[in-house]
Order: C-alpha cells, then structure tokens, then sequence
C-alpha cells in the first residue's frame, strides 16, 4: 500500500466546508490544518530539515518554529501561515463559540493552499 497523500485532508476539509452543520465546519478546520502539518513536515524531511526541539512544545510547534528560523520569505509565510492555522484549529477543536465559523473554514482552506502552493516537493 502506498503512503498516506495528506493532500487528501485538503480535499476532505474542502468537501466538510460546503455542508452546513458546524461539526462539519469544524472537522473542515482540522483537517485543512492537518493536510498543511503533514506537508510541511514531509517537505522538511524532503530537504533534510531538522526539527528542532524547544522541550516541552509540541511538535506542532516547534515545526512551525522551525519553519520561522529559516532563512527567505517562503519560509516566513510558512510559519505565519502554519501558526495561524494552528491556532484556528484548537479553537474549533476547544471553544465552545466560533464567531463567523463559515468565514473561519475558508480562511483555513485558503491557508492550507498557500502552504502546498509554497511547499513543493
């Protein structure tokens, strides 16, 4: 069997986010963050990019941290991209409210594009 296309989640997050009830939006927003870790992680192991470690993070963070150190603008957006998506996913998965929810899953399919548009292999 080969390996698991987390590009797939982009396409599930994609299929979630034009049905209308809010557990729907919500996994759109996890999978959509999803599809984006997995491709940046597989990019960095692509290119031989060490992870570092800041203890006691999560390794979430610190690939987004590790994205951020990195020299050029690709990297940049990456890590203000992957931060931001991160975010919105706790909050879909932890608050209780999310205010303008069907805008919040676009703006997260939008960011989960961006990074497999900076992220090539």
């Amino acid at each position: 069997m080969p390996p698991f296309d987390w590009s797939q989640y982009l396409v599930l997050a994609k299929d979630l986010s034009t049905r209308s009830d809010e557990a729907a939006l919500r996994s759109a927003i996890s999978r959509a963050y999803y599809a984006a870790y997995h491709r940046a992680k597989t990019f960095c192991a692509s290119k031989a990019i060490l992870i570092t470690t800041s203890g006691g993070n999560s390794d979430h963070h610190d690939l987004w941290e590790t994205c951020g150190k990195r020299a050029g603008i690709t990297f940049a957006k990456v890590h203000t991209i992957g931060t931001r998506l991160k975010r919105k996913r706790k909050n879909a998965d932890y608050d209780r409210e999310i205010v303008g929810l069907a805008s919040v899953v676009s703006d997260c399919i939008k960011d989960s594009d961006a990074i497999f548009f900076h992220l090539k292999p």
